[in-house]
């Protein structure tokens, strides 16, 4: 019968030292998974940038000329490129984000694509409200102008004709007001004419 025992106490210590061993064996298991994982997903984005520099550079500079494409967007959908043709524009959108200084490399690299193009389409909704903004500063001003050339000179230039006023009254109000005097002084000298007249 001690014998039998001493084999128990064998058999329980030497499964004692398996699971042992196995929770050691899983722990590094999971320790290296997590850093391979850690690797090839820095690894991943340096290609992906990578990626988007090199399409930049055929983009820009009309490299896919050279294998006969007419149009970077013939480029993008021909069957050669192993990229999605979606794909390709997003990373396109990132690379004009670096280029403008919206987005760093280490932002991409430590956030992923899909969150770089999230903070680009903030950043394009921001400008977009900015923009609603001002325009909604602008005021209409209606105003007549005899026929002649002036009129049909400004008929044509509307947009200028903001600009000029804006201009004329930020940097020359001394005309201005030297206008506004002339026309008082023409003005009253109408009115004066007038009152001789009728009498």
């Amino acid at each position: 019968m001690k014998n039998i025992v001493l084999r128990e106490r064998i058999i329980s210590s030497e499964i004692d030292k398996s699971v042992e061993s196995y929770n050691i064996n899983l722990i590094r298991y999971n320790e290296l998974k997590r850093e391979l994982f850690e690797i090839n997903k820095k690894t991943i984005f340096f290609y992906k940038i990578a990626t988007i520099k090199i399409l930049k550079e055929i983009r820009n500079k009309k490299y896919y000329e050279l294998d006969g494409f007419k149009s970077f967007k013939a480029f993008a959908e021909s069957y050669t490129v192993p990229i999605g043709k979606r794909q390709i524009y997003s990373y396109l959108k990132i690379s004009l984000a670096m280029e403008k200084g919206i987005l760093e490399e280490n932002f991409i690299i430590e956030n992923g694509i899909n969150k770089a193009l999230m903070e680009i389409n903030n950043q394009d909704k921001k400008k977009l409200n900015e923009t609603k903004s001002k325009k909604k500063k602008l005021k209409r001003i209606n105003f007549s102008v005899e026929e002649g050339e002036s009129y049909f000179f400004y008929k044509k230039n509307k947009k200028f004709l903001g600009i000029l006023m804006c201009e004329l009254f930020e940097k020359e109000k001394n005309l201005i007001e030297k206008i506004i005097e002339n026309q008082k002084i023409n003005a009253n000298r109408d009115n004066l004419n007038s009152n001789i007249s009728q009498k």
